[in-house]
């Protein structure tokens, strides 16, 4: 109900997932904040966790108008609404990758949708992601560079973003399935010293 037809004029830029401490969603408002004027640009943030009362406050301070924050829905439901996205974003704050990863990264893969990770740029897990078509790798905590790419990828996918079916190189889920195996390599490492 709370996606309308209207929104599908507009880029969707979607979170769906945990809004608690690991996430750093506040950068993805306050990139919102910095996009207000592009009013072809509107943001939905779907979860419940910790955080989600201080991601609403924080929307409320900085007057997000262009921010849609909704409850989180079931698990069957994710899949279209990573669809319904023209830009997907996963994020972890600094550190975060080194002991977990974001388990929508394949939903959001299977979506062919343009995907911005924000997670510690030097992992291993962002190398790899690089490797993708469509996927944008950023620093975490820098709302400047996630608006910067946020604006990039509107332009160059557009409202109703083609569906990416080249993102996956040979091999398809079985890459990815690789991508992790080796990522918790390097996560199982960093905890052994």
């Amino acid at each position: 109900d709370q996606l309308s037809h209207e929104d599908k004029k507009k880029v969707r830029v979607v979170y769906a997932g945990t809004i608690g401490k690991m996430q750093g969603i506040d950068i993805l408002v306050k990139a919102a904040k910095i996009l207000e004027k592009n009013s072809n640009i509107l943001f939905y943030i779907i979860g419940d966790g910790s955080s989600k009362n201080r991601i609403v406050d924080l929307c409320c301070s900085l007057k997000c108008a262009n921010v849609k924050i909704l409850d989180s829905v079931s698990a069957d439901y994710a899949p279209f609404l990573y669809r319904f996205a023209s830009i997907n974003y996963i994020p972890l704050v600094h550190g975060a990758v080194k002991t977990c990863l974001p388990s929508k990264t394949a939903d959001c893969f299977a979506s062919h949708r343009p995907l911005i990770v924000q997670i510690d740029e030097d992992s291993l897990f962002a190398k790899q992601l690089r490797n993708f078509k469509g996927v944008a790798v950023i620093e975490p905590s820098n709302e400047e560079k996630l608006a910067e790419t946020i604006l990039t990828f509107s332009s160059k996918y557009g409202v109703e973003s083609e569906p990416l079916l080249d993102t996956w190189p040979q091999g398809s889920g079985d890459d990815y399935c690789r991508v992790l195996e080796e990522t918790y390599k390097e996560s199982f490492n960093h905890v052994k010293k």
